[in-house]
């Protein structure tokens, strides 16, 4: 019974992974195990903890019950429906722009300030608020690389 449910989560996870188009290293990545590890899995020579196939049943969208079982019915009822995911490259352009929209708006605020300085008093210093908007500038890099 227990070489049975090693070759049919081994079958299911091999299925799987070719559906979504990823390779063993891509799977074993997200999974954050090695890409031997998943090689294995599907050769049945050993089988993932409980832990391990609930993420891999919720990073395909199918339920627990699919990965344990050998035969599927047609309607798909296993099925859960996934979530928009966007891909890795538009979540790093989103963090890229929001980064340099926030430096931006240090180079606004600075520009104001000299201008407001400029408008309203007479001595000519008001070039430092430029260069204090440099630290500033990276400070607020620095903060969002590190949430990132």
């Amino acid at each position: 019974m227990e070489e049975d449910i090693k070759e049919i989560i081994a079958k299911n996870i091999t299925d799987l992974r070719v559906e979504n188009g990823m390779t063993q290293i891509d799977l074993a990545e997200k999974l954050n195990y090695s890409d031997k590890a998943v090689s294995k899995w599907e050769r049945a020579k050993s089988l993932p903890d409980v832990t391990t196939l609930v993420q891999i049943s919720d990073l395909f969208g199918v339920k627990l019950d699919y990965m344990v079982k050998s035969e599927h019915k047609e309607d798909k009822e296993d099925i859960i429906e996934k979530p928009q995911q966007t891909g890795f490259l538009s979540k790093k352009i989103n963090k890229i722009s929001i980064t340099g929209m926030s430096i931006l708006l240090v180079w606004l605020l600075a520009t104001t300030v000299f201008v407001v300085l400029d408008l309203s008093l007479d001595t000519y210093n008001h070039f430092l608020t430029f260069i204090y908007a440099v630290p500033a500038s990276v400070i607020v890099w620095l903060v969002f690389n590190t949430m990132w």
